[in-house]
């Protein structure tokens, strides 16, 4: 079992990342919210074996807006130290709920799903792999 890391930094640094991520989020084009769950949102995050998971939601969220996001999600890991490159369960990109099918499944299963499972529900558009954190893993 994972020990969550209860140092006051760490808090801090997961505060000002969802701030920052949020922030940058919102002014691209097509996104209307963010929304943290899991380790990220409340203590239990452990760097460099937590994964960030996190919905964006927009209406027909462009392709440039999602990489543009994809992009920051990497360069806010680097700047806050998460790990996120070693996390086994890291998601490449954000679960993007910006269509009809997607805000459908997510209210059909939000509170009682699986977050995996979500994920395999919502298509990626074709920017699953762009800028995968673990992409340099062997």
């Amino acid at each position: 079992m994972r020990r969550a890391y209860k140092q006051p930094n760490l808090q801090r640094q997961l505060v000002a990342f969802r701030r920052e991520f949020r922030w940058a989020a919102r002014r691209l084009h097509g996104v209307t919210g963010v929304e943290f769950v899991s380790s990220v949102s409340n203590s239990n995050f452990v760097p460099g074996e937590s994964s960030i998971d996190l919905f964006v939601f927009g209406d027909k969220i462009p392709a440039e807006s999602k990489r543009e996001l994809i992009t920051l999600l990497t360069v806010l890991n680097a700047k806050y130290k998460l790990g996120l490159e070693r996390a086994s369960g890291q998601h490449p990109t954000p679960l993007f709920i910006d269509s009809w099918l997607s805000r459908l499944l997510y209210r059909l299963l939000k509170g009682r799903f699986n977050l995996y499972l979500l994920r395999a529900m919502v298509p990626s558009n074709g920017l699953f792999g762009a800028g995968y954190l673990g992409a340099e893993r062997k």
